[in-house]
């Protein structure tokens, strides 16, 4: 096999009664080696005896398999309709097999594998040339057996015809055996669903019979037939007699097809089937009476059709070389010759219907053959069959049967047609069939059925009980996800190991070398930790980019690293604590907290409430390194690890099963080494050891097989025959626990096993004990929940409100939930129930959208969610309701009203049949992209469906089951479901009512599981408000004075921060300050409950709405195309020369047109997502256009007019709810926005049943008549109100705000949320003006990317956009500047404190940055676009000339995309070394990240970076990113951190390039004039321009960023109960002291007596001065403070940063340096000697 690998070939064997062939399909070019091997087998065939064992093995496992049982039917068929040869078995006995050995086989091949009986046959290659290449290998063959014993030949008493004398046809050839056809019958008897029959009669004459055997073919063609699952369409048989005239007509039929069984001198023709095993005996009529039929009802069509799809099959086969050399050898063998494909295709056009009438009548004449499989196989009479045969008869077996029109069968019964429709483009389908159903299946019977799980996944397990999961998927290509799952979370850390989890997940994935050689292969590797597992991945290309080798290996290697062969070196384990110690306090924000508020209610009775993946700080500060370890020693073994490797590998599946093998294979089982005391089952803690480090104790033992036999024998023998099989049985457990924990048992346990009898019973279960194997909890998470249904328990109340107060909270929130059991989906009825729960949640969220469209609804939102969690191990219901706090009551009013409207009533036709079919629509459109979801994607699925129980499916499959289920669902059903899964909120605190109701009320108002009930309550509510009952901005506390950036404000120094008093306060619990005019909002649980439960207002039943079929009538169409004219002109506009409709481009296959009225349109055809796509309009102008001040078209009037039309909902006459159907009805979502450029529609849409022209109906209502209303106005002023207010209570936000307000100004406004004054100035005309200003004909791009067809897409364009009213040329967008401000160093650098309960910390650095488009450093207005010249790549630009290496650089940095590509390079490395000097190296934070603002129309871009921290850490943070930026020049970029940043790009890229999405964003302005510089060209040249960057191209534009004192911004927020002691002084500058973002490294004195650092040497620099080292606008050098000296962290980042690119030695000479020293000026960083 390792040669056939190595030459590339594929090798088959296969063996029929009369021939046997070898065939090897090669390569031309490696033909000759592949003759070698193939006559090599032939001639010394090797037998060895383990292979002929292991093939016997397998062999046998084969016969047992029950799919095998229809092979074996026919089999059994042939056996017994002939004597002689052909009786002879092809496919063994059992008993047969046993005594097939090594020396059986060779006789058998000496006897028979000689010259004369051996034909060598190839396609494709020189005649000659074979000859004398074989005429050496074939040489040595015998010409005849070696001379053995004569065998006897069979005989058989039966009586029948001859069919075959002995000897053959073709001279020189071993005479075959004598055959003789006799008819049989052969029944089988079985359990199976369906019983299978198989009738034949014998077609004397066989393949020598040469027109006989053409007529024989033709026939099988006109018979045909299928399954009654075979789907429609050109060449899949559902015109042939059998389908039309059987499976049309039976619906107890499950199959019918002709076949035929073929041999030299005889065959046997015939029908096989299977039906209901009701329908045995009818069944068996059919097949005889469709046989006897085409003697009388064969139509001339009918037999063209026939003889044409033969010809077809014969022709297509012949293609193929491997089936065209396979059909000459086997003619050689049968007639001595070769018959040619012309002139078989000739004989077939020759046979007429009479030639059909005469082979039926000869082959009704022999006697039959009928086997039959299955259940009621005794009721089939063979003698009726065989007498009515004999008398010259139809073989019919009742009169009911013998009507030629084959309705008569099902009297009685109504005729149904089923048709299907099915329309893409100008092509529609029908498909419709003609059914008597007679007996349908069952509906419990047809939801009992298991859904089919996916056929190409893979699952298995090791010999050490680890788990793999193998599934390929081609998207991306040559790309694959593994991830590595340990089954160990939260949920399973003791009391006092609160974030052990977290931490041993950081320790083992950042401490592993292996992880880190990935880097640069283009692989991406990340980990993360659960509740209820943690997760380390790899994304990964098949192969190495580096050294062009399989990635797949190197990953396993890798993964097996982190999870079983961790260091935990001391110091890494320091670094990771740090590190979690970080990310707790960046995860630590409102929203966190919220999260983990509803955890805990949610699941207050066990660990799932109060483990949470972050853990305890506290906790993780203290632990020894032991603990660390252990915690890993007893949860990370092979047995608690699920591999899952999903993607388009770069092997067979079973290879890469071999790779899993190889790699973890001989990893050791865990063993579990103690006595159980306790099992921890996740539950709550009070319940559990409180240990820091536990015991194995928390492995739930599942003992082994074979130590559950040793022990139950040794607790029962009592006598020496049950003494000694104990014995036996403790000897191979300890052998088998010893294999699967890598080691060889010893002498010593191998005697104690066997004389264990003579030891104490205690000590017999403790070494039992000791055997065990860990294993895995069987549920995991390991925990109980307290379920919401059932019956009450005595006494149980209602439960109770729990209420987080909090200031920083914005909205009044209050969640109802509920927790069920979570049911596995494994049967159809499982699929059924989640496609009933999906309408109900369809249905009131269109009714709660409903009641939202007032001026002022009561509510912000209210959601309704039902659904399965893995990690949580349960299903869990939800209601919550978010609102302003002065309408919390009528919000919670509205959500349970709606509720008990749709638990009362449920849900109308309408809703009913809408949400059914768009859910079936959508799960069509899914199976339609099966082959077209990324792989991370359909990982997560797997892992999720995995996690819950669920069968995992093929998304075709999942397709087809979904329509089993949605078509047996009836609206009672759902209505039942909802009155059971609503409960829960529709009924609070009447629980005992509903319950009463169901029991007592009439059977199928409630569904399983009945009534439901609230588990949990939990209102999250702000602690503030205002006097007119909003919310408040509570929190904030200034620091210095009130105007931001005053000279009092900046950076406090670090040290000036008393930790210790901060945690104290915290402690304390001391309350925050009262925001000024707040009034504190505390509703009482006792408040809410009684508003929950209040239901006294009476519910009426929802209306239904009207459904429009067309949003534009196709006549109004046709009147606008004829009033407006449209057409496509040239590109260049109206006048211009050029096509009309151009060619697409070569590179992208991008389509550009443009219509009358001045709309440019891109499109582009995918099969990315099939049968959708995606569009795009975009607008120039955006938040810039807006004018600046308060006014009715004042700031924010883009804005907010933009989401004022997308609240509206609606276009043209219709009302919001219309619209809302249409778009569910054909699957059309869309969203209006502006940013700062643009304002942009963007839909998604389906193309098929006319989903494409419904959604070019809404798109053209809403250009031409948008709907402009007051409620929505109202409505989107109030979000953007809460979002102005909800600025200031972010951290991040709000630190990001003031450092914007300091870089460009106060007055600069565009790049901010406006302030609630100018958003209470807008009217509805003002808003109108200048969004209809902006979004018209002549100011759109429209881009179009999907499955689409391109005829039907360009009418669609020109009928609904080309008909929009014609608008002039768009005039300019306005684009003004943007100035950068230069305040004073004071003002520059900022400090400020939100008042919180947790310590948080954030610090942003930011500066100017060049313009995306246009040369680097230019920002004024860009000239037309001159001719792209594609990047020309200099591999060795050492050897090149210097006009080459010119030429090379002038097309690379005069290229549009130069600046776009560079500032994404320079931001993947320095990203690099962020995360390797501040977050790896210093463990000064978990999150810390570099990127570059740029922007399409404005003239202006920035840089910043963004680091969180604890607030005793974050200046340091602060300082260390800045000197990672300046760090840069001081160690130079290498070429290895290019290459990777290169690649990772360039990898990025290319799977995008299979996104319909991305490709909307490539294609987005391409033909905009306000963006000159784009063009095709640019989608072209990404890829060449990245491959030929250099690292002067890099430091080109890194030195264009402004690092200098001049030009950074920074800004440091802290969060606390209260601002340190120094902050709380305020405006004088002695108590705040300034420091720019480095002055503690440098402009600090260091004092060794105190440890401490202690106030400059020197006083603070004048306005605009450097706090750097002197004046920037100078060149005089500042005085040097008294000894001055490096801070060493700084000296340490600098000197990382320089070992990634090994100049060592220049770095510590730069740090060394005097201060005296002047500021170097290459780059314009002027400070690299301060680093």
């Amino acid at each position: 096999m390792s040669q056939v690998e190595r030459i590339g070939s594929s090798v088959i064997a296969n063996a029929s009664r009369e021939q046997m062939s070898y065939t090897v399909d090669c390569l031309k070019t490696s033909y000759p080696a592949a003759l070698e091997l193939l006559c090599d087998s032939i001639i010394n065939p090797r037998f060895h005896a383990p292979e002929v064992e292991e093939q016997k093995e397998r062999l046998l496992q084969l016969l047992t398999n029950k799919e095998l049982q229809m092979t074996l039917l026919n089999e059994m068929l042939i056996r017994n309709a002939y004597t002689g040869g052909l009786g002879k078995p092809l496919i063994p006995d059992p008993e047969q097999v046993t005594r097939l050995t090594s020396s059986v086989l060779h006789e058998f091949a000496a006897a028979h594998y000689t010259a004369p009986n051996i034909v060598l046959a190839a396609a494709g290659v020189n005649h000659q040339e074979l000859v004398d290449l074989v005429t050496p290998m074939l040489s040595s063959l015998p010409t005849s057996a070696p001379s053995t014993p004569s065998q006897p030949s069979s005989s058989s008493s039966r009586g029948g015809s001859s069919s075959r004398s002995e000897g053959s046809s073709v001279s020189g050839l071993t005479p075959e055996p004598a055959s003789k056809y006799i008819g049989s019958f052969v029944s089988m008897a079985g359990s199976f669903p369906q019983t299978n029959l198989t009738l034949a009669f014998e077609y004397s004459g066989g393949w020598r019979n040469v027109k006989g055997a053409v007529v024989m073919t033709v026939l099988t063609y006109l018979l045909g037939g299928g399954n009654s699952f075979s789907s429609g369409g050109p060449g899949k048989g559902m015109h042939s007699r059998l389908y039309t005239r059987v499976l049309n007509q039976h619906a107890w039929v499950h199959s019918c097809s002709a076949f035929n069984s073929t041999f030299n001198d005889s065959g046997l023709v015939g029908i096989a089937a299977a039906c209901d095993p009701t329908h045995v005996q009818e069944m068996l009529n059919v097949m005889c009476n469709e046989l006897e039929s085409v003697t009388r009802a064969l139509t001339r069509t009918e037999l063209d059709r026939a003889k044409r799809a033969a010809v077809s099959v014969i022709c297509n086969a012949l293609e193929s070389k491997q089936t065209s050399a396979e059909d000459i050898g086997r003619q050689f063998l049968t007639y001595g010759h070769r018959i040619s494909g012309r002139t078989y295709v000739e004989m077939i056009e020759a046979v007429t219907q009479q030639d059909i009438v005469n082979f039926i009548h000869k082959l009704l004449q022999s006697k039959p053959s009928l086997a039959v499989f299955g259940d009621n196989s005794e009721s089939v009479k063979y003698e009726d069959l065989v007498r009515s045969s004999a008398l010259g008869k139809p073989a019919l077996l009742s009169p009911a049967a013998s009507s030629s029109s084959s309705f008569k069968a099902t009297a009685g019964v109504t005729p149904w047609i089923h048709a299907a429709a099915y329309r893409r483009g100008k092509t529609l389908v029908v498909c419709a069939s003609l059914a008597g159903i007679e007996r349908p299946t069952s509906h419990d019977s047809l939801l009992s059925q298991h859904i089919q799980a996916d056929e190409t996944l893979l699952t298995g397990q090791l010999p050490n009980g680890m788990k793999y999961v193998i599934l390929p998927n081609k998207l991306p290509p040559g790309r694959f996800e593994a991830h590595l799952e340990v089954h160990v979370g939260s949920v399973d850390e003791g009391v006092a190991e609160q974030g052990v989890a977290h931490l041993v997940e950081h320790v083992t994935f950042l401490g592993s070398k292996k992880r880190e050689n990935l880097l640069g292969t283009g692989a991406r590797a990340n980990a993360y930790t659960d509740f209820h597992h943690t997760v380390f991945h790899v994304h990964a290309p098949a192969v190495n980019s580096i050294t062009n080798q399989p990635m797949l290996g190197q990953v396993l290697d890798a993964l097996s690293e982190i999870a079983f062969a961790p260091q935990f070196a001391a110091a890494r384990i320091e670094k990771e604590r740090k590190a979690v110690l970080a990310e707790a306090q960046m995860m630590n924000t409102i929203e966190y907290r919220v999260d983990c508020q509803l955890l805990a209610y949610l699941h207050h009775e066990n660990n799932l409430g109060c483990r949470f993946p972050i853990g305890k700080t506290e906790q993780v500060k203290v632990w020894p390194h032991d603990a660390v370890k252990s915690f890993h020693q007893r949860w990370y073994f092979p047995a608690n690890v699920t591999l899952y490797v999903v993607g388009d590998l770069d092997r067979p599946v079973s290879e890469a099963v071999d790779l899993i093998t190889k790699t973890y294979g001989s990893l050791p089982a865990g063993t579990y080494t103690g006595l159980t005391n306790t099992i921890s089952n996740g539950n709550h803690p009070s319940t559990q050891n409180d240990m820091i480090i536990l015991g194995d104790d928390d492995i739930t033992p599942i003992t082994t097989t074979s130590t559950l036999s040793a022990e139950a024998t040794l607790s029962n023998s009592s006598s020496a025959h049950s003494e000694a099989a104990a014995a036996a049985a403790a000897a191979d457990a300890a052998a088998a626990v010893a294999a699967a924990v890598g080691r060889p048992a010893t002498k010593s346990a191998m005697s104690s096993a066997k004389s264990g009898l003579s030891t104490s019973a205690a000590t017999q279960q403790e070494q039992a004990l000791q055997r065990q194997l860990k294993q895995r909890h069987a549920v995991r998470p390991p925990v109980d929940h307290k379920f919401g249904a059932g019956p009450l328990a005595p006494g149980e109340q209602p439960a109770p409100v729990s209420i987080f107060r909090h200031p920083l909270l914005q909205h009044f929130m209050l969640s109802v939930f509920c927790k069920l059991p979570l049911t596995p989906m494994t049967r159809v009825e499982h699929l059924q129930q989640q496609v009933m729960i999906r309408i109900i949640l369809s249905a009131f969220q269109f009714r709660i959208n409903a009641r939202y469209v007032v001026a002022q609804p009561c509510f912000v939102s209210i959601g309704l969610d039902i659904s399965d969690s893995g990690r949580e191990g349960c299903s869990v219901s939800t209601l919550t309701v978010t609102s302003e706090p002065k309408h919390w009551e009528a919000a919670v009013a509205v959500g349970v009203q709606e509720i008990r409207r749709l638990q009362k009533h449920g849900i109308t036709p309408g809703e009913f049949n809408r949400y059914r079919k768009a859910i079936m629509r959508d799960s069509a459109q899914l199976a339609e992209q099966s082959n077209k979801i990324p792989s991370l994607d359909t990982l997560n699925f797997v892992m999720e469906s995995i996690a819950c129980g669920h069968t995992v499916m093929a998304h075709k499959e999942a397709h087809k089951s979904m329509s089993v289920a949605t078509s047996s669902i009836e609206l009672h059903q759902v209505n039942a479901l909802a009155a059971s899964m609503l409960a829960f909120s529709s009924h609070f605190g009447h629980e005992a009512e509903v319950l009463q109701d169901a029991a007592e009320g009439p059977a199928g108002r409630y569904a399983a599981p009945g009534p439901t009930r609230a588990t949990s309550l939990v209102a999250c509510v702000p602690a503030y408000m205002d006097a007119s009952g909003e919310s408040i901005a509570a929190g904030v506390e200034r620091v210095g004075p009130a105007n931001i950036g005053a000279e009092d404000g900046g950076h406090i120094d670090a040290e000036e921060i008393d930790l210790e008093e901060l945690e104290k306060q915290a402690a304390e619990g001391m309350e925050m300050a009262v925001p000024e005019g707040a009034i504190r909002f505390d509703p009482s649980p006792a408040e809410i409950a009684a508003v929950l439960s209040d239901n006294s207002a009476e519910v009426e039943a929802t209306v239904d709405v009207d459904l429009p079929e067309h949003l534009l009538s196709p006549e109004q169409v046709e009147l606008l195309v004829q009033e407006r004219q449209p057409r496509f002109v040239p590109l260049g506009g109206e006048g211009t020369e050029g096509e009309t409709q151009p060619a697409p481009d070569s590179f992208s296959q991008v389509y550009q047109r443009r219509l009358s009225n001045g709309i440019r349109v891109n499109y582009r055809k995918t099969d990315f997502e099939p049968c959708s796509g995606l569009m795009r309009l975009a607008a120039p102008g955006g938040r810039m256009a807006e004018n600046m001040g308060v006014g009715p078209d004042g700031f924010g009037a883009v804005v907010v007019g933009a989401r004022a039309l997308s609240e509206a909902g609606t276009v043209g006459p219709w009302s919001r709810e219309q619209c809302e159907v249409f778009c569910v009805e054909h699957l059309i979502t869309s969203a209006f926005d502006a940013d700062e450029e643009n304002i942009m529609l963007n839909t998604h849409f389906s193309v098929t049943d006319g989903g494409m022209q419904k959604m070019f109906e809404m798109v053209h209502l809403f250009l031409d008549q948008p709907v402009w209303d007051e409620n929505a106005m109202e409505r989107a002023k109030q979000t953007h109100m809460s979002m102005s207010r909800s600025t200031v209570k972010s951290l991040s936000r709000a630190s990001a705000e003031r450092i914007m307000v300091s870089m460009l100004g106060g007055e600069e406004r565009r790049w901010r949320e406006p302030r609630p004054e100018e958003i209470d100035a807008l009217t509805l005309d003002g808003m109108r003006k200048m969004v209809g200003g902006l979004f018209h004909a002549g100011n759109l791009e429209v881009n179009i990317v999907g499955d689409f067809d391109a005829e039907e897409l360009e009418m669609c364009i020109l009928k609904y956009l080309g008909t929009l009213r014609p608008s002039p040329d768009p005039l300019p967008v306005p684009a003004p500047a943007t100035l950068y401000m230069s305040p004073p160093m004071e003002q520059r650098h900022q400090n400020w404190h939100l008042i919180d309960s947790d310590e948080r910390a954030c610090a942003y650095i930011a500066g100017p940055a060049p313009c995306r488009w246009g040369p680097i450093g230019y920002f004024g207005p860009l000239d037309p676009a001159l001719p792209v010249v594609t990047p020309i790549s200099v591999p060795y630009p050492a050897l090149a000339d210097a006009a080459a290496r010119s030429a090379a650089l002038d097309s690379r940095r005069n290229h549009p995309l130069f600046a776009s590509v560079v500032i994404m390079v320079l931001t993947e490395i320095v990203n690099s070394r962020l995360f390797t000097t501040v977050r790896d190296s210093l463990g000064l934070t978990y999150d810390v990240s570099f990127e570059v603002m740029m922007f399409d129309r404005v003239r202006a871009g920035w840089f910043s970076v963004d680091v969180t921290s604890h607030p005793d850490k974050i200046h340091d943070a602060l300082a260390a990113s800045v000197s990672v930026l300046r760090d840069v020049r001081v160690s130079p970029i290498n070429k290895r951190e290019l290459s990777r940043a290169k690649i990772t790009l360039l990898t990025r890229h290319e799977a995008d390039l299979k996104d319909n999405e991305y490709w909307l964003g490539l294609m987005t302005h391409v033909q905009s004039p306000t963006v000159p510089h784009k063009s095709l060209a640019c989608l072209r040249d990404l890829k060449p321009l990245y491959e030929a960057l250099t690292i002067d191209d890099v430091y080109h534009v890194y030195n264009a960023l402004k690092l200098d004192d001049a030009n950074i911004f920074t800004c440091v927020g802290t969060s606390a109960v209260r601002a340190p002691a120094r902050l709380r002084t305020g405006g004088t500058r002695h108590a705040v002291r300034v420091r720019s973002p480095l002055a503690h490294a440098g402009a600090a004195v260091l004092c060794p007596t105190a440890g401490k650092v202690a106030p400059p040497a020197r006083a603070l620099p004048p306005p605009g001065a450097s706090m750097f080292g002197g004046d920037p606008n100078t060149k005089e050098a500042p005085a040097a403070p008294a000894a001055a000296a490096p801070n060493p962290m700084t000296m340490f980042t600098a000197m990382l940063a320089a070992a990634q690119a090994m100049d060592l030695n220049k770095a510590i000479k730069a740090i060394s340096k005097p201060k005296s020293s002047p500021p170097t000026t290459n780059g314009g960083s002027g400070n690299s000697q301060n680093q």
